[in-house]
Parts: C-alpha cells; structure tokens; sequence
C-alpha cells in the first residue's frame, strides 16, 4: 500500500509540474541575453549575447535534435522567431549528424518563476525534456 501511495504522489507531483510550464513569448531578444543553465542541476550552459551570438558548453544534444546521447560545446548565431516564442541556433560547426540547414531551436516558457528555456519533447503529453534557468544577463 506503501509503495502505492508513494507512486500516486510521485505522479501527482510530476503532474502539478508539468500543469505549471506554459508557453510564452518574450518582447525582445534582449530579455534572453546572458547565462541559461539547466534547472535539473547537471553540467551544461548556454550564453546568448546581445550581437546575436551564443556560445555553448556541455549543453545536451536534444536541443539539436540529435538521435544521439552526448553533449554539445560551440558557437553560433541565434535569433527569436515565432512570434517571441523560440529562439533559433545555427551553429557555426553543427554537432555530428545534424545539419548543416536543420532548425535548432529552443522554446520560450513560463513557469512559476518566470521565463525558461525549453529543449521540445517528442514524447507525447511531454512539453519540454530539459528546462534552462536564466543564471547572469
């Protein structure tokens, strides 16, 4: 009974977090300027600069769309697109597999706390597979 009420919790809680991210759309790029890390607290980060520039360390490969375990470290330009609800990545030297014209993008989110980064999931009733937190403008 133990291990069942611990479950029902455990997807109670999981629930209430996913029902709190929500698409969102940011006015200007400017409002993303700086450092994203993950929220979860594993290695990895993200800077856009205010010339349209980002660079990337140990940032997970799913944000590239790569059918592959692994992470990416790089540069590139970036953009907002959709309305102020992604950011496109063109990467200067895309990760092995991706191409060279493939869409890397980001989603823009809010949460409880603000605005987040969002890496998409292609698993169903999955909004995002990683969260990044805004750490420095």
């Amino acid at each position: 009974m133990g291990a069942v009420a611990a479950g029902g919790i455990s997807w109670w809680a999981r629930d209430r977090l996913d029902a709190q991210v929500r698409f969102a759309a940011v006015s200007s790029p400017a409002s993303l300027v700086g450092t994203w890390k993950p929220e979860d607290g594993t290695a990895g980060q993200i800077r856009f600069t205010g010339d349209d520039r980002f660079t990337a360390t140990a940032l997970p490969l799913e944000v590239f769309t790569v059918p592959s375990d692994g992470t990416f470290a790089g540069g590139g330009s970036w953009s907002v697109d959709d309305g102020g609800r992604s950011v496109v990545l063109k990467a200067d030297s895309p990760p092995p597999g991706a191409s060279p014209d493939e869409r890397l993008s980001l989603g823009v989110v809010r949460n409880g706390d603000g605005i987040r980064l969002c890496v998409l999931s292609g698993d169903p009733g999955v909004l995002c597979d990683h969260l990044l937190r805004r750490v420095t403008t």
